[in-house]
């Protein structure tokens, strides 16, 4: 009779041991199967480089609860991101926390939508579109999701300034032109740099035709050049030389312009006078104003109070060198009474002089 139960016993054993060989069985955790709905949001949606911009990001759910997770934020470009804030909106039950770039939230059970604010500055240099990317992570109702914002960055607005000191000057007088530039956008404010130009309306000389600017806060920039307006810039005796001065901006500044009026005049002199009694008599015409002086050129004419008395010439032409010219004539007191006799010079001016006059008194 043939023995069954070793072959059995064997069959068994095999059962068991690859039984016990085998993995364990693991089963698969939920992952999200609803699309939330996502949306962002930037204010102000146009901002200048070192401006902040308020930027929130939502996650919507159809029904309660709300979405959980993570909302986090990047760029395509420089910048800075602060979390400032997160909401569950209706509010209701539900923790957030916030921090860097991101917010982290549990279920809120009676609200559907979780925000996550957060402020975004671009650094300088950063100028052009930032696309601002809000992220998702999901959680096991909701699959994860990304949206962006683009945001339009500008160079940092500029206000240029003009101050030319004297403002009323004569013709080869210098005057000092200082140029300021100043940062206004909002935010943190950046040096201006770079150069101004300058240009006059009327025929004169800059110091430099250009300067480089030097700073002179941590919002302002400055500088000077000398300008003298040239001899016979004044007209007819008065004009206005319109000074502007361009500033071209920079890297993260706009460029700017501004101009300053300035009146020019003719030269002032003086006019002396030296007389010798019955002999000859001396008109000497300084020119007086600042800056490099002119030579006056022209007449001057001759007057006394003596009944009678002659001058010859009645007019003479001055000349002379640097900032003085003169011209002498024969004077006659005439037949009247030996007692004081005043004299006077009359200088008519020139094109860049005013006129002027001078007294002496005679003595018998």
């Amino acid at each position: 009779m043939m023995n069954l139960r070793k072959p059995i016993i064997a069959s068994s054993l095999l059962i068991i041991l690859a039984v016990l060989a085998a993995p364990p069985v693991t089963h698969a955790q939920t992952t999200g199967v609803i699309a939330p709905t996502l949306s962002i949001s930037c204010n102000p949606g146009t901002v200048a480089v070192n401006q902040a911009t308020q930027c929130t990001a939502s996650v919507t759910s159809p029904a309660p609860p709300s979405p959980s997770g993570t909302i986090s934020f990047s760029s395509t470009s420089s910048g800075t991101f602060v979390a400032t804030g997160c909401t569950f909106s209706p509010p209701g039950p539900g923790t957030c926390t916030f921090g860097g770039n991101s917010c982290g939230f549990t279920s809120g059970i009676s609200s559907t939508t979780i925000s996550c604010s957060v402020s975004y500055e671009p650094n300088p240099g950063s100028e052009g579109t930032h696309s601002i990317i809000a992220t998702y992570s999901g959680d096991s109702v909701f699959i994860p999701g990304a949206i962006e914002f683009s945001l339009t960055v500008t160079k940092r607005s500029s206000f240029f300034q003009i101050t030319c000191t004297p403002s009323m000057l004569a013709v080869n007088q210098p005057t000092i032109c200082s140029g300021t530039v100043s940062d206004t956008s909002p935010g943190t404010p950046l040096i201006p740099t770079g150069t101004v130009t300058w240009q006059s309306s009327g025929a004169g000389t800059f110091s430099s035709a250009s300067c480089m600017l030097n700073p002179i806060s941590s919002s302002a920039s400055s500088c000077s050049v000398t300008y003298t307006p040239s001899p016979g810039s004044e007209g007819t005796g008065i004009a206005v030389h319109g000074i502007l001065g361009t500033y071209a901006g920079d890297t993260d500044h706009t460029g700017s312009a501004e101009d300053e009026s300035l009146t020019i005049t003719r030269r002032s002199t003086s006019t002396s006078v030296f007389c010798t009694w019955g002999t000859k008599c001396t008109a000497t015409v300084s020119d007086t104003s600042p800056g490099t002086p002119l030579i006056p050129t022209g007449t001057v004419t001759w007057s006394s109070t003596a009944s009678g008395a002659a001058f010859k010439p009645s007019s003479c032409t001055i000349s002379g060198s640097g900032s003085t010219a003169s011209c002498t004539v024969t004077y006659s007191p005439g037949p009247g009474p030996k007692n004081s006799q005043t004299v006077t010079a009359t200088y008519r001016g020139d094109t860049d002089h005013f006129g002027s006059s001078g007294t002496t008194t005679l003595f018998a």
